[in-house]
């Protein structure tokens, strides 16, 4: 008998739930645009793989026996279950419902992202965005393992992430407001060594590109006071007199008591990309692709204000 059920699909229980709602094959059949004849086989071949009678005859009309009633009631219920999955399929295709799973950079979290998010739900208010805050590896670890669809980091590149590239972030040091490198135009990261420096960890994007310049050039960064993700902590220290935080530009935490300069080495500036990234390999959301379409339209403006933070 097991066997048999099995057997079952989708069209056996619209033809029997069409069949018991009007009690009439002639009606049934018009209504499912079938013949006679086929609706009667296929209610046939319905009865024989349950092993159970539907209907009952009574002179020319029809009669749901007591089995037919119960899974009378049952099948309606799946057929209504599937029409409600095919139409939430058709939505989910269109891009308009729908859960997104983004991540963010910490940085990102005081000026863009609020900007970015408030203007995507207003255009997309169906969909659901579960947002994850973490590091840029971390970020692109969920990605390349399909928890995240997209993240808005620093730039990457690697043969597993597509990206996008938005604005470039630039370094920017955070000096107490009397300090005397904090009123020219750049600061040269030999400038910094002998400075009490707040940064941020090894792994973030501010302090890759001032390792990296070190190691080209020999530079020791010799009195490093604190490592913080907490950017917004960083610059109130060197608001307080503690010591010159270096931060990305996109902190966006201009306060009085603080000037912020430029990071340069031999007078170039020490640049990054923020950029959407995603697995090359899969199939991007409509949704998402919605998302940093947004994503680019917000932050257009951004690369010039982002010098002066």
């Amino acid at each position: 008998m097991l066997r048999q059920v099995i057997g079952l699909n989708l069209s056996h229980l619209e033809t029997f739930c069409e069949v018991a709602k009007s009690l009439n094959l002639t009606h049934a059949a018009e209504r499912l645009h079938r013949t006679q004849p086929a609706l009667s086989r296929q209610l046939s071949d319905l009865e024989h793989r349950i092993c159970l009678k539907l209907f009952t005859r009574q002179g020319r009309g029809m009669k749901l026996t007591a089995a037919g009633e119960e899974l009378y009631a049952r099948s309606l219920a799946i057929v209504s279950a599937t029409e409600d999955l095919a139409a939430r399929a058709r939505a989910l295709a269109s891009g308009h419902v729908g859960l997104l799973r983004a991540g963010a950079m910490t940085i990102s979290l005081d000026v863009i992202m609020p900007a970015v998010l408030a203007e995507f739900r207003s255009r997309h208010p169906n969909v659901e965005v579960k947002l994850v805050e973490a590091d840029t590896r971390e970020l692109v670890a969920m990605v390349e393992s399909g928890e995240l669809d997209v993240a808005l980091t620093r730039d990457v590149q690697n043969d597993s992430i597509a990206s996008t590239r938005l604005f470039p972030m630039h370094v920017v040091a955070v000096f107490p407001a009397q300090h005397p490198l904090g009123g020219q135009a750049t600061v040269e990261v030999r400038d910094l060594q002998e400075e009490p420096l707040l940064l941020t960890p090894p792994d973030t994007g501010s302090r890759v590109l001032l390792s990296q310049v070190c190691r080209a050039a020999s530079l020791n960064l010799r009195h490093v006071r604190i490592e913080s993700r907490s950017y917004g902590g960083l610059v109130a220290m060197a608001q307080s007199g503690y010591g010159v935080a270096v931060v990305l530009s996109t902190v966006g935490l201009a306060r009085p008591g603080i000037l912020m300069t430029p990071v340069v080495h031999e007078g170039k500036g020490l640049d990054i990309w923020f950029s959407a990234v995603w697995h090359r390999r899969s199939d991007l959301p409509d949704h998402a692709q919605a998302f940093i379409a947004v994503a680019e339209e917000i932050t257009r403006f951004i690369p010039a204000a982002s010098r002066i933070c």
